[in-house]
């Protein structure tokens, strides 16, 4: 599978689900959440029809702020992105909740 995925550290295998890796747990698994959530907004996304084209301004802004990001050592792959949060939603009884869509989120 590693051979197959690359330099990759996402891999979506039909009928089976995701492979994440990372540095370390707290990274696979917020890499994971993420995926989770941006396929379900490119779901929910694809039920409303073709959305417009992101603009090259748009690209750029993403593209600094990951650079700025990167050089501070905010990278996903660093505690900083919420780790402390995630635990809590585990550890805390009855503090996710779901809605109708099957969206977490904590109280």
């Amino acid at each position: 599978m590693l051979e197959c995925m690359g330099e990759k550290d996402v891999c979506l295998m039909r009928a089976h689900g995701i492979l994440v890796v990372g540095k370390t747990v707290e990274e696979a698994t917020h890499k994971s959440i993420v995926l989770e959530n941006l396929a379900r907004l490119n779901y929910l996304a694809a039920l409303k029809g073709d959305a417009p084209e992101i603009s090259d301004e748009d690209k750029a802004e993403f593209d600094r702020r990951e650079r700025v990001a990167a050089a501070s050592g905010q990278s996903d792959g660093e505690r900083g992105f919420g780790w402390d949060y995630y635990v809590s939603l585990v550890n805390e009884p009855g503090l996710i909740q779901f809605n109708e869509l099957g969206f977490a989120f904590g109280h």
